[in-house]
């Protein structure tokens, strides 16, 4: 970031200013901004899509940089599409370079975060989080998958190979002149994003189903119609490995049967049919 002064100094001599990936709306900008928060959202969409619930989101200082704030609006978004709630605690700060990344990685191993995924807001975050979770013995993609916004080629080596979003860097350098040559008020370029470009991603692991106890709760539970019911139940959870158990009671008594449904709340169990 350069001084204020700077910037003050270029608008009294009128000399052209490109920035990239800025948010200034003075004219004596040029502006070109990249879709960061569509990028985000492509490569978190990209993971939920996977199977993932449990990711970390990897970002810059959210109150420094309004550009972070874009990023994360994009995770923000993709979560709420698949209904899952956002963590606060999964989203990582720091600076934009390696060792944050590295340091990122430490973090969600020494906190214990539950995450299978970690989505970052720039490649070199990723890159170095890959290095940390490697020290730390997690694999990728076995483990833990990754994803991040990189440039449209990224540097061609194994460990680069993550899934990835990118902007286009031919649009950027087609429209340059277009850009300084533009009206005042028409001093803004927005390039687009790829489509992702799959990586070292994996399916979410699977829950072991023998720790799930799930139950079903019925009115009038020895009616032989719901007898048939209580098979099917029982059958289906068999089939798929969980524990089941079948609750409720025999007459049509609302109050009693709200009261054997609550019940479960302190059972530990984790579904009710």
């Amino acid at each position: 970031m350069y001084p204020n002064e700077f910037y003050q100094q270029m608008k009294e001599s009128q000399i052209p200013i490109v920035l990239i990936d800025s948010y200034c709306n003075d004219y004596y900008y040029h502006n070109i901004r990249i879709d960061n928060a569509y990028g985000s959202y492509l490569a978190t969409r990209y993971i939920l899509q996977n199977g993932h619930r449990e990711i970390a989101f990897l970002v810059g200082r959210l109150q420094e940089n309004g550009v972070m704030k874009k990023h994360l609006a994009g995770y923000q978004k993709a979560l709420a599409e698949f209904g899952v709630p956002y963590q606060p605690d999964y989203v990582l700060e720091g600076q934009i370079d390696y060792e944050s990344g590295v340091q990122h990685a430490r973090a969600i191993v020494e906190r214990h975060l539950p995450v299978t995924a970690a989505v970052a807001a720039a490649d070199i975050l990723v890159i170095g989080a890959m290095k940390g979770f490697y020290e730390l013995g997690l694999r990728i993609p076995d483990d833990i998958s990754i994803a991040a916004l990189s440039v449209d080629e990224p540097p061609q080596h194994p460990v680069y190979q993550f899934t990835r979003v990118g902007f286009r860097s031919d649009m950027l350098t087609g429209s340059l002149p277009a850009l300084m040559s533009a009206p005042v008020d028409r001093r803004e370029l927005l390039v687009p994003i790829t489509d992702v470009i799959p990586g070292n991603t994996t399916a979410a692991p699977k829950y072991d189903p023998s720790v799930k106890r799930l139950a079903l709760a019925l009115i009038l539970k020895d009616h032989p119609t719901y007898r048939v019911v209580r098979a099917g139940f029982l059958n289906a959870v068999q089939h798929l490995g969980y524990q089941a158990e079948v609750v409720g009671i025999s007459d049509t008594d609302e109050t009693a049967f709200r009261s054997v449904c609550l019940s479960l709340l302190d059972q530990n169990v984790d579904g009710v049919v």
